[in-house]
């Protein structure tokens, strides 16, 4: 009986809140809900406002302190509140970057924190109500400000569905009352905070490209002086003058490993006032040395005075105050040649952005000096081989017998010689064979299968091919081929032969030499390396010109959402211009996407291509340069061409390479200045020209042109044409020169339509 009396109670309770309830709606007038609405549509146009001018700041400014300082502003206006403020992740901490209205000293609490220790309020969303008098989850030094309520959103971006989301920050509200932010407000600086994570991304995005290509310039302008000298006293020299000191280097010193001892020896350093002194001016202790060899790792020393690991010479730099230092190992082939060292007055936290340049300069200093030292080994070797072609031509007089095989071995090539008598089966070596394929005399058995033995697995079969069509052809043969020496180690071969036949035709012995070409190979890739980052800085002037274009429909949309804002027009056509202006920041950030994608090393990518669409990148990234120097760069590309199997990455810095010739030339030239780029279909080909207006090539040149390292030009590398050559003979094409319509010199490529190799 009881349980049913408060069943009814209860119901009776229910029936009159219901009625109260209902009571008041029937209260509200339409007046009051038409000012409902009205209130309603005010706030939404005032956050669609902010956003406007929060977006309008990063399209203008592209600079993020401004864009900052606009967020909170517009926040605390919108939101009616006292103060605000955003914080942002910086490597492992999340700093304040931007508020308003909070006293220094409640600033000092919240300048920043580790990752570890971040409060829960800034990592994940909140909403603190705590009056002053009270013990709260607001903390006491935010309440030294009369703040008795806050609210957090946290700063998230994820540009696709399948990326993971990324934390920017966190953007925070507080007010000095306690109920200060109602169910829309806190809607309000929710929608903020989604555009404020784009605004910031963008802004952060811009900015490390921007650093980026800054300092891609200005390791462009290394590598170009750097590949124009040849000795080593000159690299040092250059690199001393041309690390920045706005990096933090106000003193650069570079030491190379001394191979007896295992130790470094300073040999040039730049003192801040920009003396050059060429003496040891510090020690590196054994630990932080076996830290560059073995590990090949930077070292960064905060406070040189308190680090016994690097002993200065204070005399020696002329009592210079260092305070802070960065190391980066020389590394090439997986062995530490010498150190860069960069040294600050003032103490100094190197950015990981800092590391990384001074790493990459490093390896452009490391692959400059190995290639001197390749040059100067190549021209010892050069005269050690002129001596032994002196002894071989006084030994031929002696060699009555053998007379006419030498004679013939040495008009293909004066290096190791071979002679298989077809015959008997018998091989018979010369001792620079043996040394080259590392196998002692007694232990060869002289025959042409053991010589089959000791090729690479995957060239044997090749090489069998290459002999057996210089035997049934009544010829010879020109082929390269890795051996397999009886350590295990991988060597590169040039072989040569020839067929000697008897009267009748039948063959009677081969004749030829081999050279070991392995250290060349690698010089070959290393001048393709340089060539790439080449190529990379005459992108630059055109990639800033292709950012101007997006820039200017920016500004555009802009000033149209600004004029539907003031005359309160169709909120539509101002979200239609911000689709436009999104648009714009996607061209952007494709221009920043296709330089990483050049800069980046993957390999041949052999893929059905049109042609044409690597021949129209290199036009437009080469056009602003050759405006500059008012010479016109035409195309004619025809249509609709069979694909071929190409690199698209490897045929545009043919192309660039080319161009960057003909702009070269055409510089100093008097009259007509025009260059011509077209393509078309010839048979089984297709061909691709670039033809200019300038002097041309003499024709005793054009055999020498694509050799490596041969030039006209006091400036030039001799490279440029024999990495174009090597590229279009990997696709299995030709490359040829010729005299063009305008007089000046024209370049052929054929790439065959049907895929070879």
């Amino acid at each position: 009986m009881d349980l049913k009396q408060k069943k009814k109670d209860e119901l009776i309770e229910e029936i009159v809140f219901l009625k109260r309830k209902l009571d008041e709606l029937e209260a509200v007038t339409e007046q009051e809900i038409e000012s409902r609405v009205e209130e309603r549509f005010e706030h939404v146009t005032k956050e669609l406002k902010s956003q406007a001018k929060i977006l309008s700041c990063i399209l203008c400014e592209f600079d993020i302190e401004p864009c900052l300082d606009v967020i909170v502003n517009e926040l605390t206006e919108l939101l009616g509140c006292e103060f605000s403020g955003l914080f942002l992740k910086e490597n492992e901490y999340i700093v304040l970057q931007a508020w308003k209205g909070l006293s220094p000293k409640t600033r000092s609490h919240l300048v920043s924190f580790q990752l570890s220790n971040t409060p829960e309020w800034i990592a994940k969303p909140a909403l603190l109500m705590a009056r002053l008098d009270e013990k709260g989850s607001i903390p006491d030094f935010l309440k030294s400000d009369g703040i008795q309520s806050l609210a957090s959103v946290p700063l998230i971006v994820s540009l696709s569905e399948k990326e993971k989301k990324e934390w920017l920050g966190t953007v925070f509200v507080a007010s000095r009352h306690y109920d200060g932010f109602s169910k829309q407000a806190l809607l309000s600086l929710k929608n903020i905070a989604d555009q404020s994570s784009l605004v910031v991304k963008h802004s952060i995005t811009y900015l490390h490209a921007r650093q980026r290509l800054e300092r891609l310039e200005i390791l462009h302008k290394i590598d170009r002086a750097i590949i124009q000298r040849l000795s080593l006293e000159e690299i040092l020299n250059v690199v001393l003058d041309h690390v920045p000191p706005e990096l933090g280097a106000d003193a650069v010193a570079i030491s190379l490993i001394d191979g007896i001892r295992e130790r470094p020896k300073v040999f040039l350093m730049r003192l801040p006032n920009g003396t050059v002194v060429e003496e040891e001016a510090f020690v590196i202790a054994e630990s932080l040395l076996h830290w560059f060899t073995e590990r090949k790792d930077t070292v960064i020393i905060y406070e040189l005075a308190n680090d016994p690991r690097l002993q200065m010479h204070w005399d020696k730099i002329q009592g210079h105050q260092l305070s802070s230092y960065l190391g980066v190992p020389l590394v090439v082939h997986e062995t530490t040649i010498g150190m860069l060292h960069i040294l600050t007055k003032e103490p100094k936290v190197f950015k990981k952005e800092d590391v990384a340049f001074f790493r990459t300069m490093a390896g452009q200093v490391a692959i400059a000096i190995e290639n001197v030292r390749l040059l100067e080994a190549t021209r010892a070797q050069s005269e050690e081989l002129r001596k032994k072609v002196e002894e071989l031509e006084e030994m031929a007089s002696f060699l009555k017998k053998s007379e006419a095989s030498l004679s013939k071995a040495q008009e293909i090539a004066k290096l190791g010689g071979w002679e298989w008598d077809i015959e008997t089966g018998q091989l018979q070596w010369s001792k620079e064979v043996f040394r080259i394929f590392g196998i002692k005399e007694n232990e060869f058995e002289g025959t042409y299968e053991a010589f089959l033995k000791i090729v690479h697995p995957e060239d044997r079969e090749r090489v069998e091919e290459a002999g057996n069509r210089a035997l049934y052809s009544h010829g010879g043969y020109d082929i390269e081929h890795r051996i397999i020496l009886p350590d295990g180690t991988e060597r590169i071969v040039h072989e040569r032969a020839e067929v000697i036949f008897d009267s009748m035709k039948n063959p009677l012995k081969m004749i030829g030499t081999v050279q070991d070409i392995t250290k060349q190979k690698e010089l070959e890739r290393i001048v393709a390396e340089q060539e790439k980052m080449a190529s990379l800085g005459h992108m630059a002037a055109g990639i800033v010109h292709e950012i101007k274009n997006p820039l200017a429909g920016l500004n555009v949309c802009l000033a149209a959402i600004r004029e539907n804002l003031r005359e309160d027009r169709d909120l539509d056509e101002v979200f239609s211009l911000l689709d436009g202006a999104t648009g714009a920041v996607g061209k952007i950030s494709a221009i920043v996407d296709r330089i990483t994608d050049f800069a980046r090393s993957d390999g041949q990518k052999m893929v059905p291509l049109d042609i044409n669409a690597p021949l129209e990148e290199a036009l437009r990234i080469s056009a602003t340069n050759f405006r500059k120097f008012g010479i016109s760069l035409q195309s004619d590309l025809s249509k609709n061409l069979p694909r071929v199997y190409a690199d698209f990455q490897l045929m545009e810095q043919v192309i660039l390479n080319l161009l960057s010739n003909a702009l070269e030339i055409l510089k100093e030239s008097e009259g007509e200045k025009r260059v011509v780029v077209s393509s078309s279909s010839e048979g089984d080909f297709v061909t691709i020209t670039v033809e200019d207006s300038g002097p041309g090539v003499p024709v005793s040149l054009r055999d020498r042109i694509f050799d490596p390292f041969f030039t006209t030009r006091s400036s030039g590398t001799g490279v440029g044409l024999s990495l174009c050559k090597k590229i279009i003979l990997e696709h299995g094409g030709m490359i040829k020169v010729d005299t063009s319509q305008m007089g000046g010199a024209l370049f052929k490529i054929l790439l065959p339509i049907k895929r070879t190799g």
